[in-house]
């Protein structure tokens, strides 16, 4: 009776031992999260900027007034923020030179 059971005892630790890790298991539940989907129109007005060639008028009329202004010597930064970027959004316009009242510098917003 003992030799019976340590051999039925020997067998099962075999047979889980071995096929054990063959087992399905069972897969985790995905972790829902809410997507919000942003209209492309925020980032096509961007793609529309062109430095040298955008004015002030036509970067207001396709984005808005800036959220605030700074005035500096060489000239002034808009700058814009959105709920779906990460920091601010820079247009430059110098006071200075042939480019006046036309953007210099464009920093687009980094999408989340």
């Amino acid at each position: 009776m003992i030799k019976t059971l340590t051999v039925l005892l020997s067998v099962l630790t075999f047979f889980c031992a071995c096929f054990g890790p063959f087992r399905q298991k069972q897969e985790p539940e995905p972790v829902s999260e809410s997507l919000v989907i942003e209209s492309p129109t925020v980032s096509i007005n961007w793609d529309k900027i062109r430095r040298i060639h955008s004015d002030k008028e036509k970067v207001e009329t396709l984005l808005g007034p800036p959220d605030f202004i700074d005035r500096h010597k060489v000239g002034e930064d808009w700058y814009y923020s959105h709920t779906r970027s990460n920091g601010y959004a820079v247009v430059s316009f110098p006071i200075s030179g042939h480019l006046v009242n036309h953007v210099q510098y464009v920093k687009r917003p980094k999408w989340k």
